[in-house]
């Protein structure tokens, strides 16, 4: 998701390795480590992975997370692969990294282990999980081809916007409380939702103050401040050439 940030930063096209993970798994450990819903959690790996799909061409890497696991000699090889070509004078380096890919595994963190039966339950109801775990086989059947992958997300099912649509709330919607006298509204009404908008409310604030410190931190970093002579020079070839 931050690709586009750091095309930007550095004013060219970034080979990128991506690794994408079964959808069950990723919702599991999302949903005990933050808590969010399990539909939330299959829109998030959607999401992701169809916003990044839109940025990779044959020059891209494409590792399946379980490869971390399986077939510990053959992830090793394509990501030598993937590295020499990018970085042929780094030979030393490469070696090093690829005789150490297995180590970076560690099972510890696999939080997909500790989910019961009941996830599993609630997944095969779910009809986003149906669609998120069709595509993931489909790519990880074909040995994580790019070409693949990319078909695979080159459109979104009608389902992601119904998920999408049932997460989110109408602001519109809410304009017509302002006009309605609090002592109107059964006291139920009242009880029940005064609450879910000062969550909201709140939210919304801590997103706010999370954008305003990504923002402060972007502008105070050296590649931002190393960067700043060519952003200035591009702003006067465009100022010249209309």
């Amino acid at each position: 998701l931050t690709y586009p940030a750091f095309m930007h930063l550095f004013l060219r096209k970034i080979p990128l390795s991506v690794i994408i993970r079964s959808p069950r798994d990723v919702v599991s450990s999302l949903h005990l480590r933050d808590g969010l819903p399990f539909d939330q959690c299959f829109l998030i790996w959607f999401i992701y992975n169809y916003s990044v799909s839109s940025f990779l061409d044959s020059s891209s890497l494409l590792v399946g997370y379980d490869q971390f696991f399986e077939g510990r000699d053959v992830l090793p090889s394509r990501i030598h692969d993937f590295l020499s070509c990018h970085f042929p004078d780094q030979n030393a380096s490469i070696d090093l990294v690829c005789s150490n890919v297995s180590s970076l595994a560690d099972m510890q963190l696999d939080r997909s282990s500790l989910t019961s039966s009941c996830f599993e339950q609630a997944f095969e109801r779910m009809e986003i999980s149906r669609i998120c775990c069709s595509i993931y086989n489909e790519i990880s059947s074909s040995g994580f081809n790019l070409d693949v992958f990319k078909a695979a997300f080159s459109q979104i099912p009608s389902c992601v916007f119904n998920t999408y649509s049932s997460l989110t709330i109408d602001v519109n919607n809410l304009a017509p409380l302002k006009e309605v006298p609090l002592a109107s509204l059964p006291s139920a009404s009242i009880d029940d939702g005064l609450p879910l908008l000062q969550r909201k409310y709140e939210e919304l604030l801590l997103a706010n103050e999370s954008l305003s410190r990504q923002i402060s931190d972007i502008y105070s970093s050296s590649s931002w401040r190393i960067t700043q002579p060519l952003r200035t020079l591009v702003q006067f070839l465009v100022s010249k050439s209309s």
